[in-house]
């Protein structure tokens, strides 16, 4: 962050032995067992936040919770990127945004009604430009992530986040 004004990232994937990291309709597989799940809880209270797109959360509902005896305390701030400002109010995630702190990434041109609905839920706006009809550009999400103090950032979810954060 000091050198680049960006977080480490961690990309952590769960791949199955056909290649896939999920299947789409089907909610959350799981594909790892015991030993990786605890790996994956530390990993997450080690860093300082995790970073899912709003697919993932659409599909999954997750907690992005650092659930490890003795390090919930440790949970990381959970980072959404979600263009259009689609994160539902009733996700497990707005609603426990007051105890930890949920960031969502949208494009500058987000529903202003959306908008403040998540932000009246307790949710951090973070607003980036982006091209008409295209995706956040992940260099100015990971400088914007890193200008808020952001060091270490876990990269826990799905194909199109870890593909473009891959290609830049």
């Amino acid at each position: 962050r000091v050198t680049d004004g960006r977080p480490h990232v961690i990309l952590k994937l769960a791949v199955s032995r056909d290649g896939y990291i999920g299947r789409p309709g089907n909610g959350q597989v799981l594909i790892t067992g015991e030993d990786v799940f605890r790996r994956v809880h530390v990993l997450r209270a080690e860093c300082d936040g995790i970073l899912v797109g709003i697919g993932t959360v659409l599909e999954d509902d997750p907690s992005l919770s650092c659930r490890l005896p003795g390090l919930t305390h440790r949970s990381p701030v959970r980072v959404v990127l979600d263009t259009e400002a689609r994160l539902p109010l009733s996700s497990t995630l707005v609603k426990t945004a007051e105890s930890i702190p949920v960031w969502v990434v949208v494009g500058a041109d987000a529903d202003p009604e959306r908008l403040e609905a998540l932000t009246a839920a307790g949710c951090m706006l973070i607003r980036l430009a982006r091209p008409e009809g295209q995706r956040l550009d992940p260099h100015a999400v990971m400088r914007a992530l890193g200008q808020r103090g952001l060091t270490r950032l876990l990269v826990e979810g799905g194909a199109g986040v870890a593909r473009s954060l891959m290609d830049a």
